[in-house]
């Protein structure tokens, strides 16, 4: 069962959210988190309503999740972290970065502070937080944080209070650090005012959003041989695994759902089918035969 977490005064424990929602067989509710999958995967970030409906039907996982699973602990039949990982990544997307205006509605609120709660029990939040880093996208914006902070207290917050709610319900402590403060002083505009979505898949709008600041500048470093190799591996692992396939008529890579879905579920057994398909031996020998021939390498 779900174990309680020292947590400041005035904001919710685990336990106080978890009772916001009701747990049912966890062969019932995975139909119902499967129906949030496909919901997240066909709405858009500009359907609010979407997006807050795949949200809660999403954080059915998560109540397991945090409840300690006893169901799915009788049939055997437990919960894969990285169904929880990318569960919690979907919520915040559904619940943050959809266009629901200056605020989020209750229903919205319920399924972040559920979430972060998965996220607090995960260690997914950013360092200064006390996590690994993995969500640090969600925890380096003052419009999610003070989001966040509502969530948690109930109540708006100022910009001054953002960190003085958020820190400690994270990390326990009472003296946020200087650089997690520097970033709540921001002032906290609508929360999607800047999202740059449109209409279209939400994963890829959302996941585009996310990943932008992590790959700027990079390219310049690269080695354009090393890029087409490494890309051409990345191919080969992705339609190995069965997560993508490759479009008869134009060549391009498709992102396959049921692939996806099967690897949420099973991601062993996709991870050995990815490193079989990589052939990554074939692709360094052809890399330093290219790179030893100068003549080549002038040609592209």
């Amino acid at each position: 069962m779900c174990k309680e977490n020292d947590v400041p005064e005035m904001t919710p424990t685990t336990l106080q959210i978890l009772s916001e929602w009701s747990i049912s067989d966890s062969s019932v509710d995975r139909a119902l988190w499967q129906k949030g999958i496909d919901r997240y995967g066909a709405g858009s970030l500009k359907d609010p309503a979407g997006m807050e409906l795949a949200a809660e039907l999403l954080c059915v996982a998560l109540a397991h999740y945090l409840n300690g699973e006893p169901s799915a602990a009788e049939s055997g039949d437990e919960w894969p972290r990285s169904v929880v990982d990318h569960t919690v990544w979907d919520v915040l997307v559904a619940t943050l970065q959809a266009e629901h205006g200056t605020s989020l509605t209750p229903d919205a609120n319920k399924c972040l502070r559920l979430a972060l709660a998965a996220v607090r029990k995960a260690g997914l939040q950013s360092p200064e937080l006390g996590g690994n880093g993995w969500l640090s996208q969600f925890f380096e914006d003052a419009r999610y944080l003070h989001a966040m902070a509502i969530a948690l207290s109930g109540d708006d917050v100022s910009a001054d209070e953002v960190a003085i709610v958020v820190f400690p319900w994270f990390t326990g402590g009472s003296a946020p650090t200087p650089s997690f403060v520097a970033l709540t002083k921001r002032s906290p505009s609508p929360i999607a005012a800047t999202t740059s979505a449109s209409s279209g898949d939400a994963a890829s709008e959302s996941h585009s959003t996310i990943m932008k600041g992590r790959v700027g500048g990079v390219a310049k470093r690269i080695d354009p041989l090393a890029l087409q190799h490494g890309i051409e591996a990345m191919q080969d692992a992705l339609t190995g695994s069965g997560l993508a396939k490759t479009d008869k008529k134009t060549g391009k890579l498709k992102i396959k759902k049921t692939g996806v879905m099967r690897a949420a579920v099973r991601p062993g057994k996709t991870a050995r089918k990815a490193l079989g398909g990589v052939g990554l031996t074939e692709h360094l020998k052809s890399y330093n035969q290219e790179k030893a021939t100068p003549e080549a390498s002038e040609e592209e």
